[in-house]
């Protein structure tokens, strides 16, 4: 609950107002380390599900023991072009001449248990959409109706920018580790258990746009373009410890492992360039280095994400008191709740702070700036077409970024100024409705895209 609150109602506003405020508490030796918790697995996307993000992609983790779900973003996948007269939005469309909107990259399914899937399945004819995909919506529907498992806790720490769940199940103590990697630009996913060949199930890949996915081997794979010219593509390789692991039609199954790690790359050939129509080079071949990674061992790549993160979020700690002992155990939406009753919760004012900077550093780092949802997003058609509202939004993305310790948030959105102003003077040439008469410089109107498009007036 917490999630949406913050991702869905701007939360960087409010971080600004936290860190303006006075504080002259002095700050712990030792600070505690913020998180936000769950017990029970996530189903409502902007609500329950925990994010992650490196800057250029990032993911929503909802944690679920029988089916787990990871909706994925890359923040340069946009439709829309340089429509200089700014005709409006034209959500959901694919087109030339429009604005367009942010998209889903889509949505990677890990399921366990009877490979096939049929143990899961609710038995409707309408779940069965297509192969891998439609298995997996119809288990993660039944799944959907089971309670949590023994022990489950499923938690986002900001520091070390790390999903962690844990449950037990048929005697098994399982855990699993999710978390986007700077330093590697790919999103990491770890399954582990304390007993052996644990791990049955299949891996499925749905890509956002419907683009058919291709299963070989330990890997899945899909690629395409918009006709905007942004070619686009991704890669989920299946690393496993003990057991199988094959490709059967458009998944991956995989049979009594040990342990399961999954690497996904996901990537555009978007160049912030108007001389060079926005696009440079191939995905694919981005898709190539960035699979690099495969040669480092987990805990290599593990721990230089956590420095990587840390780098910004220890620059700054916040301590305005302590929460009682027996409070600080519960999950967030139990605080949340007594909060809204009217009890103090310090450290949750402080988790609240500490959240804010995470989705800043998360969403605005040696990519595009971040837009109206930061870097998340689960639809084609998002509000306001997820752009940069020049009116007031970006800056309020963007007022907590020097008092909260993130000088460096800023230089993604200055780079994106000095980028789109080339295309904007053409867009004042354009408009002669707005300027009947020549005039010089140029004008940002109330939204932008990534390719020189123009919204409202």
């Amino acid at each position: 609950m917490l999630c949406v609150f913050l991702l869905m109602n701007r939360l960087f506003p409010l971080a600004a107002v936290l860190a303006l405020a006075p504080f002259t508490t002095p700050a712990r030796a030792a600070p505690r380390e913020s998180d936000i918790v769950f017990t029970q697995p996530g189903k409502i996307w902007e609500a329950e599900a925990l994010p992650v993000g490196n800057g250029r992609i990032g993911a929503m983790i909802f944690g679920g023991p029988v089916v787990d779900r990871i909706q994925f973003n890359e923040i340069s996948l946009r439709t829309g072009d340089d429509n200089r007269l700014g005709d409006g939005y034209s959500y959901g469309k694919d087109d030339k001449g429009i604005f367009g909107a942010y998209q889903n990259f889509g949505d990677l399914f890990v399921c366990f248990g009877d490979a096939s899937g049929k143990d899961l399945e609710t038995g409707s004819s309408a779940d069965k959409v297509r192969g891998a995909f439609g298995d997996a919506m119809a288990a993660s529907k039944a799944a959907a109706n089971t309670t949590a498992p023994e022990g489950y806790r499923r938690d986002l720490n900001l520091s070390t920018a790390r999903v962690t769940t844990v449950f037990a199940k048929d005697g098994v103590n399982f855990r699993r580790e999710a978390f986007a990697s700077a330093p590697d630009e790919v999103i990491v996913l770890r399954y582990t258990a304390d007993k052996p060949g644990a791990h049955s199930g299949y891996v499925a890949l749905k890509e956002g746009r419907d683009v058919p996915v291709k299963a070989s081997g330990d890997l899945l794979a899909m690629s395409s373009a918009l006709k905007n010219g942004i070619a686009y593509g991704c890669r989920v390789k299946v690393l496993h410890q003990g057991g199988t692991v094959t490709a059967d039609g458009d998944r991956i199954v995989f049979k009594g492992c040990d342990s399961l790690t999954l690497v996904l790359a996901a990537r555009t050939n978007y160049k912030a360039d108007l001389k060079k129509r926005w696009v440079e080079g191939s995905a694919e071949a981005k898709l190539d280095a960035d699979f690099g990674v495969l040669s480092k061992p987990y805990d290599v790549i593990r721990a230089a994400a956590e420095k990587a993160n840390r780098t910004y979020m220890d620059l700054v700690s916040l301590d305005i008191g302590d929460t009682p002992a027996d409070l600080l155990v519960r999950s967030t939406p139990e605080r949340l709740a007594k909060y809204r009753q009217g009890g103090d919760d310090p450290d949750l004012k402080e988790d609240l702070f500490n959240f804010s900077r995470y989705l800043l550093i998360g969403s605005s780092r040696n990519s595009l700036p971040a837009n109206l949802q930061g870097l998340w997003n689960d639809s084609n058609k998002p509000a306001w077409g997820c752009d940069y509202h020049t009116n007031i939004n970006i800056q309020m993305n963007y007022w907590g970024a020097e008092p909260i310790g993130l000088p460096e948030a800023h230089l993604p959105l200055v780079n994106y100024v000095i980028a789109q102003a080339p295309a904007a003077r053409l867009a004042v040439l354009a408009d002669k409705r707005q300027f009947p008469k020549p005039v010089r410089g140029w004008t940002a109107r109330t939204s932008q895209n990534i390719t020189g498009g123009n919204g409202w007036q």
